[in-house]
């Protein structure tokens, strides 16, 4: 899963909606998403080149009030690098799936026919024209991942790295 956390200084009180947000300065990106901030009175500054370090440094030294950014990386930088005055905030997106894609030029993805397909649905990772054939090799590494993760293997990464 992919969830999207905020970060600030550890003295700032919790964040739950992006109401709490309010007459704040959001860090991102240059021509980044601004993940729907508009109507809630949040001002942005936007950096190039921008880093988890680089964020975290921001922050502390109080030139900015907020950064959002995927949670994995968060907590793994911090694991690495720990900082006292960061605060992390499990606000205020829903997790959403990651997924991995080949490309289909690729020589390890042959495609067949979805027989599932739905043209009254939206085209999706589960709602697509063509599906992986079982003799590909992209099959068996989605296969060796979705073991992997059956297994709790997966989850064990993240409690080691992540958290």
């Amino acid at each position: 899963m992919s969830n999207v956390v905020a970060i600030s200084q550890k003295d700032t009180p919790d964040i739950n909606s992006l109401s709490d947000m309010t007459g704040k300065i959001l860090l991102t990106a240059i021509g980044s998403n601004n993940l729907n901030i508009q109507g809630y009175n949040i001002y942005l500054r936007q950096a190039h080149d921008l880093s988890v370090a680089t964020a975290i440094e921001l922050l502390v030294d109080k030139r900015v009030d907020f950064y959002f950014y995927n949670e994995a990386n968060i907590r793994y930088h911090l694991k690495k690098h720990p900082n006292k005055n960061i605060k992390i905030h499990p606000c205020c997106f829903t997790p959403r799936p990651l997924y991995l894609g080949f490309s289909k030029k690729s020589i390890h993805v042959q495609a067949v026919s979805n027989p599932n397909y739905s043209e009254t649905l939206l085209a999706s990772a589960s709602n697509s024209r063509q599906r992986l054939a079982s003799t590909s090799k992209a099959f068996a590494f989605q296969q060796a991942l979705k073991d992997l993760k059956d297994r709790g293997f997966i989850n064990k990464l993240e409690q080691t790295y992540f958290n």
